[in-house]
């Protein structure tokens, strides 16, 4: 049967900022590590293949298109892997898809718009696979907005995030004591206080947990054990408190122990967290937008 799914997907924000800001902070993770990878092994530059690390979601090879400062950046991946290892290897070697970032300047700032094209040529995607993508991206240049609109509060004990939703807390504290319902592939183990339990998040890696507060529909809190199979060197709290207003939920997140992490390893835990959290609150606030 042929494939129907549509060749590209593409996604646009603007920015309250200098292009060359923007641009810096699309091709230099070192400038605004909150938004997306962390880091970059190797070099972004066209022709070689630098590895992106994206923290506690995983590692992925890119093949560089082209970085024309300030106006264009393109690379190829692997999309639609989940095998860690051949997230890793060169993507000219796989399926892959080319991701463009155009930037252009105007008096309200700079316009970004990240393109996605390749996808029909992906083997076994499902046209319904798109849509997800799409919202990835949105998610992603949501989380580079805030990144170079939010300011920088730097590295303290703990790091905090509020979000408004439009269902019941009953609902929202199900999603997050059932995170298979709308982002991992699987979980093993009782969500119970004391009780320890492995979250499978596909491509993105997997989570060891210890439940420590469960108070339906209003309190969930665990300390993170290991991620991918590395254990923690300091284990963080995460907490979830939910509060019922006129429209839905307010979910004020916390996570904390962060001055207890290495020095020398601190500011890039704390970092990889605020990146994660955007990312993961995202996909909680796109699942129930679409009905979830």
């Amino acid at each position: 049967m042929q494939n129907t799914i549509r060749d590209f997907v593409q996604r646009e924000v603007v920015i309250n900022g200098a292009i060359d800001r923007v641009f810096a902070a699309i091709t230099d993770p070192a400038t605004y590590p909150t938004w997306g990878p962390v880091k970059v092994e190797g070099a972004l530059v066209p022709g070689e293949t630098p590895i992106l690390d994206f923290g506690v979601s995983g590692r992925v090879a890119v093949h560089v298109v082209a970085v024309d400062s300030p106006s264009y950046f393109a690379y190829r991946w692997a999309q639609g892997q989940t095998d860690p290892e051949k997230l890793v290897a060169d993507p000219l070697t796989l399926p892959n898809t080319l991701v463009e970032f155009h930037l252009e300047a105007f008096e309200e700032g700079t316009k970004v718009k990240v393109v996605e094209s390749g996808l029909s040529q992906l083997p076994g995607l499902a046209p319904e696979a798109a849509a997800p993508m799409e919202a990835g991206w949105g998610l992603m240049l949501g989380a580079l907005v805030k990144a170079l609109e939010g300011g920088d509060t730097g590295v303290t004990d703990s790091l905090e995030t509020v979000v408004l939703f439009s269902v019941p807390p009953s609902e929202v504290f199900d999603r997050l004591t059932h995170p298979d319902k709308w982002w991992a592939e699987k979980v093993e183990g009782t969500m119970a206080v004391d009780q320890t339990v492995t979250m499978d998040f596909g491509q993105f890696g997997m989570w060891k947990i210890e439940i420590s507060g469960i108070e339906e529909p209003s309190y969930f809190a665990y300390k993170r054990l290991e991620i991918t199979g590395m254990p923690l060197a300091t284990e963080t709290v995460v907490e979830f408190f939910l509060e019922p207003t006129a429209t839905g939920t307010q979910l004020r997140q916390v996570e904390r122990g962060f001055d207890q992490v290495p020095e020398d390893s601190r500011e890039t835990a704390f970092r990889t967290a605020q990146q994660g959290w955007s990312i993961i609150l995202g996909l909680l606030e796109h699942h129930f937008a679409q009905g979830g």
